[in-house]
């Protein structure tokens, strides 16, 4: 599930790799007795295309030299490509499971990215060159949730 939160609308998609469909929700937040509590209001789905352009890329990671938390990840434009499109240095942090998708999906303009790194962890930190461009994302708090979704029985395309 991808979550996407903006100043005036709270949204998610639910991809369905099974079933190559995707599932478009309304999220509203609310707090009760300082407990936060989301209800997911299924709007609409669409049928996902058949392959990601992301599987054609090649990623590459390497651990920072002299840095127990920070790996540096590249991401190449197809299996031959020699110059890096992004390179994006990444801090992490212990987890009770591996959270890395977390960043990952957040990085993508694709439905399901598919890139992994092994171990129990959590981005805290990227820092980002694409091109002449730089930037910084920071995980500012992330919280495991119990969650369950029904989707009606007759789903609108």
């Amino acid at each position: 599930m991808h979550l996407v939160k903006g100043p005036d609308s709270f949204r998610a998609l639910l991809t369905d790799r099974g079933r190559m469909l995707a599932h478009r929700f309304t999220v509203t937040e609310s707090k009760v007795k300082g407990e936060i509590y989301f209800s997911f209001t299924y709007d609409s789905s669409f049928k996902l295309n058949g392959r990601s352009k992301e599987t054609e890329k090649r990623i590459e990671f390497m651990e920072v030299p002299g840095s127990t938390h920070q790996v540096l990840m590249k991401k190449y434009t197809s299996k031959k490509a020699k110059k890096p499109e992004s390179e994006e240095r990444l801090t992490l942090s212990p987890a009770n499971k591996n959270l890395f998708r977390m960043y990952s999906i957040s990085r993508s303009s694709e439905v399901d990215y598919g890139i992994n790194y092994p171990g129990n962890h959590i981005v805290t930190r990227a820092e980002i060159t694409e091109g002449k461009e730089n930037c910084e994302v920071v995980l500012d708090e992330y919280m495991n949730v119990d969650l369950v979704l029904t989707l009606p029985t007759e789903l609108k395309f």
